[in-house]
């Protein structure tokens, strides 16, 4: 008897969770960039690069090709890999990493 209570805790914290999310992704301006850091089951972990704020998405609402440390741009609810950021962002941490190891 406790697992079903445990269970139906657990269903409606995922529910809450879903909705604050989705209201995050609704919040967003078009334009607005995230990081994508990370996937957890049927989400993507994202990071709002203006806010610092966390975001679970539905892998649904993602590209299909998108990789952790993309950078997505929001635009017209839908959320599309801009390819440039993504290259500038990998460069950067490429030669922070060179300056770092190469002293």
């Amino acid at each position: 008897m406790n697992s079903s209570l445990d269970n139906f805790i657990d269903k409606i914290k995922r529910r809450i969770n879903e909705n604050d999310n989705i209201e995050k992704l609704n919040k967003l301006d078009n334009g607005s960039l995230l990081v994508l850091d990370r996937y957890e089951g049927i989400y993507a972990i994202c990071e709002n690069l203006s806010t610092g704020e966390y975001i679970s998405i539905s892998k649904e609402n993602i590209c299909c090709d998108a990789k952790e440390g993309d950078i997505l741009k929001y635009i017209d609810g839908k959320l599309e890999i801009n390819y440039n950021e993504t290259k500038k962002r990998k460069e950067k941490i490429q030669f922070l990493l060179k300056d770092v190891f190469d002293k």
